[in-house]
């Protein structure tokens, strides 16, 4: 059974920059562990995104050609961001259950993290 101290460790790793306090401080709790490392490569496609975005928004400032560059990178973005918004939502709901859920695509990179 997961206590509710693990439930908050597990809550926290799905803020942002927050999921390397459960990834350095409870090393030895499994279930605080497996969401950290979850909300980690979530942040770290966060960062990548918006690094992404600077060059993105020069290529925007070309007549035209700059337009239609927006407008897909936009779509991209957005799409991204929607589909880490409801994995978001489903892992808090997973964690306030007590349960572990390997996300689709970012469950298969947080386990090869090891730490």
């Amino acid at each position: 059974m997961v206590s509710g101290e693990d439930k908050l460790w597990g809550i926290l790793s799905y803020l942002g920059i927050l999921c390397l306090l459960p990834l350095l401080l409870k090393r030895d709790n499994s279930f605080a562990q497996f969401h950290s490392k979850q909300g980690l490569v979530m942040l770290i496609i966060g960062i990548a995104l918006g690094v992404l975005g600077i060059p993105m928004a020069l290529l925007m400032l070309i007549p035209v050609v700059g337009a239609i560059i927006g407008v897909l990178w936009g779509i991209v973005v957005f799409v991204i961001w929607i589909g880490m918004l409801i994995l978001w939502i489903m892992a808090i709901i997973k964690v306030l259950q007590g349960k572990t859920w390997k996300m689709p695509i970012i469950g298969g990179y947080a386990e090869r993290i090891k730490f």
